[in-house]
């Protein structure tokens, strides 16, 4: 199970107005889950699940982007990843499969 338990990641850059979310295999390459414009983030919000928040992020076509591969246990923390998504030039966020099994973060 390890080797195929895919680990999420998030690549913005803000000068190609582009987020990528990805999925990581051991074996087997990335594969691209979902891909959003950040000029068309219109709402923004920490949502909580299992005693940890995670961002969720809507776009101008109501579209809604979950980013539940990315918790954390503080919402500050959240609104923090969600401030680095908007704003920063170039951000990325790697989860890990460490992370899903202790929940140490």
């Amino acid at each position: 199970m390890l080797l195929t338990f895919p680990v999420s990641s998030l690549h913005c850059e803000k000068s190609q107005d582009v987020c990528t979310i990805s999925n990581k295999y051991l074996f087997g390459g990335e594969q691209t889950i979902a891909r959003f414009s950040i000029s068309q983030i219109v709402d923004t919000s920490a949502r909580k699940k299992d005693n940890f928040y995670y961002p969720a992020l809507l776009d101008k076509r109501r579209e809604l982007y979950r980013l539940e591969s990315f918790p954390s246990k503080t919402q500050e923390r959240t609104e923090e990843i969600i401030q680095h998504i908007l704003n920063d030039d170039i951000y990325e966020i790697e989860g890990s499969f460490s992370k899903l099994i202790n929940k140490d973060y």
